[in-house]
């Protein structure tokens, strides 16, 4: 156990070598700073730089993990802003090319909740790695903000802007990709669907009255 005199207490110890003494062995005297301060000196020669292949590796990781968590946002706003009942509709309507896209996103919008958790789990796990990652390149405080202003620019403004504006071809070009994250989240996200079910009911598409149908004529 490390003791500390008066003037050099643990919490010093933390702010100032944390991180950095790990592996240092050239240090007797615990208790004194002064040796602490040459022994963190040395240690810092001798710390280990990180290669360039693996620096780039994980800033290629970090921009992976941001793209991935706008695209769980984007697919979360678009896919659950589709109707059911309105896509069905489209899909007999006249357009060919909307139709076919409707078709393609009605299999996995017919169960919104499962698509739902699949979508949140997805989007809150890549949030939660992209901090990590970042916090180890990019550490205090600088770091944080540059999390918080990535989060909220490339992972919601951005993604959840643009696929609001095309929610029906990005959803049915995505459609196939859903399906395997769905596939993959299933034994995590099938319980809580079920859940919410049991709470909400299952989902009913908007029902119009005549008059309401004869505004939208």
């Amino acid at each position: 156990v490390n003791k500390f005199g008066s003037e050099f207490n643990q919490k010093d110890f933390d702010q100032e070598f944390a991180g950095i003494l790990s592996n240092c062995d050239d240090i007797d005297d615990w208790a004194d700073k002064e040796k602490l301060q040459d022994g963190w000196h040395a240690c810092r020669k001798n710390y280990r730089k990180v290669p360039t292949g693996e620096k780039v590796g994980r800033w290629f990781l970090i921009v992976t993990l941001i793209l991935c968590t706008g695209g769980f946002a984007g697919l979360n706003l678009g896919l659950m802003s589709l109707d059911c009942t309105a896509l069905e509709i489209i899909a007999h309507g006249e357009n060919e090319k909307n139709a076919k896209a409707a078709k393609d996103i009605l299999p996995i919008r017919t169960n919104g909740n499962l698509l739902l958790c699949s979508l949140l789990l997805g989007n809150t796990a890549c949030n939660a790695i992209f901090t990590i990652f970042m916090d180890e390149e990019l550490q205090g405080f600088f770091g944080t903000i540059v999390s918080i202003f990535c989060i909220m620019i490339f992972g919601d403004i951005i993604p959840q802007s643009f696929f609001s504006r095309n929610a029906l071809q990005l959803g049915a070009k995505l459609a196939p990709l859903v399906q395997v994250i769905i596939i993959i989240f299933y034994p995590i996200c099938k319980p809580i669907s079920l859940l919410l079910d049991l709470v909400h009911g299952e989902e009913v598409g908007t029902i119009h009255s005549q008059k309401e149908l004869m505004k939208m004529l």
